[in-house]
């Protein structure tokens, strides 16, 4: 038997993240947890959104936008929602980060063959957007979570 013969997993199951004017797909055991909007409170620190308090930790929160080189959303929307995520790196407080989103994530089942390849936008970041997929009818970006965690750790470790 050789490595191609190897049966691999046919089925993932993601996280479809809505934001302002696009669209994340994440695995969905990154996610850890999904609370109201209003629980954010704002920072001043370049790259980091704002603070929430999750589990006896204070937590940053970032907006994909703007590591991506776009605008900062308007937090103020009454069905923005903070996606708490795992960090991959583990090197946050309390483990984990937050993710500003327009609403509760959608957990789907996605298969290799659902996902067709889609370029990236012109004003995407190569280092933050991995890749970019058709699922079904919607283009959605795949972020480099370990990218925006390392990206939030430095914005505090300016602030100390």
């Amino acid at each position: 038997m050789n490595g191609s013969d190897v049966p691999g997993p046919q089925t993932l199951y993601g996280a479809l993240i809505a934001l302002q004017d696009d669209a994340l797909l994440v695995p969905n055991s990154a996610v850890l947890e999904v609370l109201s909007g209003d629980r954010l409170e704002p920072a001043s620190r370049p790259g980091v959104l704002g603070t929430l308090h999750w589990r006896g930790e204070t937590i940053p929160a970032a907006s994909f936008e703007v590591f991506n080189g776009g605008n900062t959303p308007d937090t103020r929307q009454r069905h923005g929602r903070l996606v708490v995520l795992q960090a991959l790196g583990g090197r946050l407080p309390g483990r984990a980060w937050a993710l500003w989103s327009t609403g509760y994530p959608r957990m789907l089942p996605v298969s290799q063959a659902a996902l067709q390849p889609a370029p990236l936008h012109p004003d995407d970041r190569a280092d933050v957007v991995l890749a970019r997929v058709r699922l079904g009818v919607r283009e959605v970006a795949i972020p480099d979570l370990d990218r925006i965690e390392a990206g939030l750790l430095a914005a505090s470790t300016r602030s100390e």
